[in-house]
């Protein structure tokens, strides 16, 4: 019975120091403490190309608020 038990235990240390990937998929990608992805999720659609503006709008056309305080 000990002999069984030692066995179960070695077996299951073994099993807990095998390396383990944290990646969810293979499109992550790892950056500093964090990560992200560089494909999209299942049913997702791409940004649209074309921008619709009128011939009074001019200059470039702000498409996020992340960088609209430069223009």
């Amino acid at each position: 019975m000990r002999k069984m038990i030692l066995c179960l235990l070695s077996a299951s240390l073994i099993f807990l120091a095998a390396p383990v990937s944290t990646k969810a998929f293979s499109g992550e990608v790892t950056q500093g403490a964090g990560s992200y992805s560089t494909t999209l999720p299942t049913g997702a659609a791409t940004p649209q190309n074309e921008i619709y503006k009128t011939a009074n709008v001019t200059g470039p056309m702000p498409t996020t608020g992340f960088i609209t305080w430069m223009l």
